[in-house]
């Protein structure tokens, strides 16, 4: 009847269907398909364009999901690996943000530096700092490119990831130093949970870390059970299902070893968002996992060590320190590009028409200014010069009102013999005026010409003065 399509829906969709009660008369049995039915997708998921194409490029093909291929650089000994990732390749990537940002994460980088190291022999990340928070905006292409220098006489390599959108420049988000040989022990744990270890519900550790600035979907929510015993920390972590079936390509998913990350936040609840930045000596024993083992215990200076064990206590990797960091108060700015870099209009100067009527150069502005400014130049801060400071505080002092501000117009010399001169000059006067309590309500101005290039509606460049741009950067 009518009611058929809608319980077949139903059942496609997860629904338990009594089918004899629904269809009478099938008890004998009822004709099945040719293939059993599970509730999973067969579908193809896109991959990363380009990767079979490495070799017919001149390339050495890289088996790993965020890497396609590796360049040697003969006549220097080292190696770059290149590698394009977006939240459609990769959609696990839109699973870890922070607020409403999508940012790659610093585990990320690990497994980036981790593989890279695998392909010159130097497995080891004795230490790595993640200097930028790298935004993907959108399903936007993030290029990725990490770099291995030759080795030194003691063996190391120094490592750095760059990464950009588009044609925007390159910008480096992580840098460190690669090592042969570690430390890590190789013993297995025999207890767990170990003894004296107390039971921590973590059902609602991802909506407090949701209320502290956190953007974890499901493939970053893999803590599942957790232990606290005075300052340390025990926790099973696990895979979500889709990545769990794409563990086999990495040496530890980024997800999972961010999920052992979260279980630091037991002991001290979050209070805003703070984001790895220094990493030392981790080391990758074991790769593919899909469920660990996590304990963290604390280390000097703040930081935290972790060792990540698989289900029968065998390791896989350790992480030596792990310190953390605040976000910086402009949040993640600094790292998304920049407005109207590619943009169709963009902010320009325009010249003015003429001088400015009743320009000077030396000029308070304020009540009876002329009467001050007089008092200046008798004082010795003439055309052309520098303003006499002294004179300032003594014609305020004498009783005239307080300036609202202090112009100070500076030579328009441009040649590089002059620069030394006038940067100390204006040092002198800064510090001067910043001494003088008697001057802190009153606003010093300095007045530049050509400090800043600046644009033609024809497209030329006028030419600017190197010491006015000098002392534009300094102030």
């Amino acid at each position: 009847g009518n009611s058929a399509p809608s319980a077949g829906e139903a059942f496609a969709a997860g629904v338990g269907v009594d089918w004899l009660r629904l269809l009478p008369g099938t008890a004998e049995g009822a004709e099945l398909p040719t293939y059993a039915f599970q509730h999973r997708r067969y579908w193809l998921e896109p991959g990363v364009a380009g990767v079979a194409d490495a070799g017919g490029l001149g390339l050495t093909r890289v088996d790993h999901p965020l890497l396609g291929a590796a360049v040697e650089l003969p006549d220097q000994g080292g190696l770059v690996l290149t590698g394009r990732i977006s939240t459609a390749t990769h959609p696990w990537l839109a699973d870890h943000g922070v607020g409403e940002t999508v940012v790659f994460p610093g585990t990320g980088f690990v497994e980036l530096v981790v593989r890279a190291g695998d392909e010159v022999g130097c497995p080891v990340v004795e230490e790595l700092t993640l200097e930028a928070p790298l935004v993907i905006d959108g399903d936007e292409p993030v290029q990725l490119q990490v770099a291995v220098a030759a080795a030194g006489e003691d063996g190391r390599r120094e490592v750095a990831v760059h990464a950009r959108t588009g044609q925007r420049p390159w910008t480096r988000h992580a840098a460190g130093t690669l090592a042969a040989t570690g430390s890590a022990a190789g013993s297995a744990d025999e207890q767990w949970p170990p003894a004296g270890a107390q039971a921590v519900d973590v059902s609602g550790h991802y909506e407090a870390l949701a209320r502290a600035g956190y953007g974890y979907g499901p493939a970053f929510q893999g803590l599942k059970r957790a232990w606290v015993r005075g300052a340390e920390v025990f926790a099973e972590v696990e895979l979500d299902e889709r990545e769990a079936a794409e563990a086999g390509g990495y040496g530890i998913h980024p997800a999972l070893l961010d999920a052992a990350l979260h279980a630091t936040g037991l002991i001290e609840e979050a209070e805003g968002v703070a984001l790895p930045f220094a990493w030392n000596g981790v080391e990758l024993l074991a790769s593919g996992a899909q469920q660990v083992r996590v304990h963290v215990l604390p280390a000097e200076g703040g930081a935290s060590s972790i060792r990540i064990a698989d289900g029968t206590g065998a390791p896989v990797a350790v992480v030596a320190s792990l310190i953390s960091r605040p976000l910086p108060a402009d949040g993640l700015s600094s790292s998304r590009p920049q407005p109207g870099h590619d943009a169709l209009h963009r902010v320009q100067w325009v010249p003015l028409q003429g001088e400015p009527a009743g320009s000077v150069d030396v000029a308070v502005v304020g009540e009876r200014w002329p009467a001050l400014t007089a008092a200046i130049q008798a004082a010795g801060g003439g055309v052309g010069e520098f303003v006499d400071v002294a004179a300032v505080g003594d014609a305020v002092a004498s009783g005239q009102p307080l300036p609202a501000a202090v112009v100070l117009r500076l030579p328009t010399a441009s040649g590089q013999d002059r620069l030394r001169l006038e940067l100390d000059r204006v040092v002198g006067v800064l510090g001067g005026w910043l001494a003088d309590e008697r001057l802190a309500e009153t606003r010093l101005v300095l007045v530049t010409s050509g400090a800043v290039t600046t644009g033609t509606e024809t497209g030329t460049e006028t030419g600017g003065s190197l010491v006015g741009a000098a002392v534009s950067g300094l102030v």
